[in-house]
């Protein structure tokens, strides 16, 4: 039984090695928002509908900055 799950994990390529070094730390995850003063939101697509209402610049931040900046996921992702 374990054999044939490691062979499904070798043939799938998904051993726990594989998933640990794929998975990106949530300071790494790059997110999208606007600038402007009522802004609240940040955006994981940075064609988000969302950020088409900004009337002033779009930056490209980390996640943990986003969020220490107050900000909080946008309702439309």
């Amino acid at each position: 039984m374990i054999i044939a799950l490691q062979a499904v994990l070798l043939i799938s390529g998904c051993s726990d090695s594989e998933n640990k070094k794929a998975a990106k730390p949530i300071e790494d995850k790059q997110v999208y928002i606007c600038t402007g003063n009522s802004a609240s939101r940040y955006h994981l697509d940075k064609f988000c509908s969302g950020l088409a209402k900004c009337k002033d610049t779009i930056i490209t931040i980390n996640l943990v900055a986003a969020q220490k900046r107050g900000r909080t996921i946008c309702s439309l992702e």
